[in-house]
């Protein structure tokens, strides 16, 4: 007997093109065994983080990260007030200043003096002046030279580009001679809230309810970050543990939330924890079968260095396993969804798998690239560096840095490829055996999984 969903239907809409209308299912034994499987993964989580929640403990400070007194760097906001092509060494270089200093320019200059005015803090409204080496420090002006410059003075490589206006953040220094300041990077706040709040915007505005429901769940997924997984890792806790939870966790909260509590989110949802399991084993596997160390990155070593408890190979693994995130939920989400929808044509099981199935390669094929794509432009930087260094192509191919951005392709071309053909399995499984389920609520936010249960 069918037992269909008492709530009022809802539609559902999804940029692959999910569901258009709610999919009531009867009770057996393939909705029992989901609803059991999910119950179990919730009370594993929540038993897991309960016995690793993160204890408060002091970490000491990397170096590069606290003042002469062993204390965290202190930061405050400046503004730009004016830049000149002068001589170097300066004796006001970072010096605190009442007044505005007096730079005479020089057209032969190898340094540009910058002054600024601080504006938070204990010296605000106090000048200091800031000493920028220029190219012709670093590289000279030498035509003839392959690596010279074009002839531009401009700041040296690593130095700021400053001009009259620009917002920045300055380091304070206590020394025996009173507080000096040193640039530290550009006040970025304002803008990047400012491209925050219009992301949302668009978002909210092509999505509209389901693009809120999102946004919210990156606030969720980021709180879990923040407040579990990397205190948790700061305290030595297995790597792997903590990320393979933790995704789960953010992928339970999320996927309903941005789909509702419906059997196509739990199919997604069973899908996506088996292929997070073989996401983890694949990942393991191929650190310890390659010997990628991850230690080429400069924050990586730095890890190893300061944080001693933090194992580097299980870092690496979490961070593979929390990248296949975004990937695994788009693909299995659009899976289940591919198979209630096919479902509505009175296809028989096998033919809704077949079809989902064929849906499903495709989204492998586009999504395969975004993946290896997304990686190796963020690794761009690492590529150009290699391909002049004079090494052979195998080598350079080999080595760790390059090693590592294959290893996180591989890992989460895996997972996502083995998570169509589960997540299709389970939702083809809970439909009925002459695949023609009918239409009720069961898809939209206010319908839950124990709906079909009744």
């Amino acid at each position: 007997m069918t037992h269909h969903a008492t709530g009022p239907a809802a539609h559902s809409h999804h940029g692959h093109g999910h569901s258009s209308g709610p999919v009531a299912l009867p009770r057996s034994r393939a909705t029992a065994a989901v609803l059991a499987a999910l119950a179990v993964a919730a009370i594993a989580v929540i038993s897991t983080i309960a016995l690793t929640w993160p204890q408060q403990r002091r970490h000491d400070i990397p170096l590069q990260y606290r003042d002469e007194h062993g204390h965290a760097l202190r930061t405050e906001s400046a503004s730009v007030r004016g830049v000149v092509l002068t001589n170097c060494a300066n004796p006001l270089v970072s010096e605190v200043l009442r007044d505005p200093p007096q730079v005479s320019p020089q057209p032969d200059g190898m340094c540009f003096d910058a002054t600024i005015v601080v504006t938070s803090g204990p010296d605000a409204n106090r000048y200091v002046l800031l000493e920028i080496p220029t190219n012709r420090v670093t590289q000279g002006l030498a035509k003839d030279s392959s690596s010279a410059d074009d002839g531009v003075v401009r700041p040296g490589p690593g130095q700021p580009r400053l001009e009259a206006g620009e917002q920045i953040r300055v380091i304070a220094h206590n020394g025996p001679e009173g507080r000096s300041y040193n640039f530290d990077d550009f006040q970025r706040r304002s803008p990047m809230m400012l491209w925050a709040a219009l992301f949302a915007v668009v978002v909210v505005a092509v999505a509209g309810w389901r693009g809120l429901r999102a946004l919210i769940g990156l606030a969720v997924a980021f709180a879990v970050l923040t407040l579990y997984t990397l205190p948790s890792l700061l305290n030595g806790a297995s790597a792997t543990l903590v990320a393979t939870v933790s995704a789960i966790a953010i992928l339970a909260l999320v996927l309903p939330l941005a789909h509702g509590l419906n059997w196509r989110t739990a199919s997604a949802l069973t899908g996506t924890f088996v292929a997070l399991g073989c996401t983890a084993l694949a990942g393991w596997l191929i650190i310890d079968s390659a010997h990628v160390s991850g230690l080429s990155e400069e924050a990586n070593n730095d890890l190893q260095v300061y944080l001693g408890n933090v194992a580097m190979p299980g870092v690496l693994l979490a961070g593979f396993i929390i990248g296949s995130l975004g990937v695994l939920n788009d693909v299995t989400i659009t899976q289940a969804s591919a198979v209630f929808e096919l479902a509505e044509a009175n296809l028989a099981r096998a033919q809704v798998f077949r079809s989902a199935m064929r849906v499903g390669r495709d989204h492998i094929a586009s999504t395969v690239y975004t993946l290896l794509f997304a990686y190796a432009g963020g690794a761009l930087p690492l590529f150009l560096l290699l391909s002049v260094s004079g090494r052979p192509l195998a080598d350079l191919l080999t080595s760790d840095a390059v090693a590592t951005e294959f290893a996180r392709s591989v890992v989460g071309g895996i997972g996502l490829a083995l998570s169509v053909p589960l997540t299709t399995a389970v939702a083809v499984a809970l439909l009925p055996h002459d695949g023609s389920p009918g239409r009720s609520a069961g898809t939209g936010p206010q319908a839950r999984p124990d709906a079909a249960q009744g």
